[in-house]
């Protein structure tokens, strides 16, 4: 049979009233729970399928258990064609759709670049491709060309005490200027 670790707590202390003891410990109840999850021998193990069968009668047999794991449906070549069209669509086009999808850029790349396509992604990222197209012709347009800034004819020294003392005639002519000192 197979018990969660919650039931097998729970039989253990109702093991532990029957026989007028204190609670198990801890490490007895690990023992306990690791020798009904690998198949071993345990000296409390005997007794307490007995209280387990009393307390929980529903729980299944091993061999009644068997977990099926359906491997997910894949994507047809076209679906993932289209979705590689538009994740290389522009430079950014990736992470363009990856946003929208609200998926990490790094599994689209991932996506696009392993072959081939679960049906899942494929409806996650489909309803944006239009938008990404959209993008794309957005980008396709010509931009208009920008006026270039006058250029600003820069002094040629590269001496810069030759600056320093410039500035500072400067302005000492015009503190003289203000106290009419010529």
């Amino acid at each position: 049979m197979i018990y969660i670790s919650e039931q097998i707590k729970e039989a253990l202390k109702t093991l532990a009233e029957i026989k007028r003891r204190p609670p198990y410990e801890l490490c007895i109840v690990k023992s306990v729970l690791n020798a009904y999850r690998n198949n071993e021998h345990h000296s409390l193990k005997a007794e307490l399928d007995v209280v387990l069968q009393q307390k929980f009668p529903n729980a299944k047999p091993v061999k009644e258990i068997i977990i099926v794991r359906e491997k997910p449906a894949m994507a047809t070549d076209e679906q993932y064609q289209e979705f590689v069209e538009a994740a290389r669509a522009f430079t950014g086009a990736m992470k363009f759709l990856a946003t929208l999808a609200r998926i990490n850029a790094t599994t689209a790349s991932l996506i696009a670049n392993r072959g081939f396509m679960r049906v899942h992604e494929y409806q996650q990222f489909q309803p944006h491709f239009a938008s990404v197209f959209a993008e794309q012709a957005r980008h396709l347009q010509p931009k208009p060309k920008a006026v270039p800034k006058p250029r600003v004819k820069k002094p040629k020294n590269n001496n810069g005490q030759k600056v320093m003392r410039q500035i500072m005639g400067a302005s000492v002519a015009e503190a003289r200027n203000r106290k009419g000192v010529a």
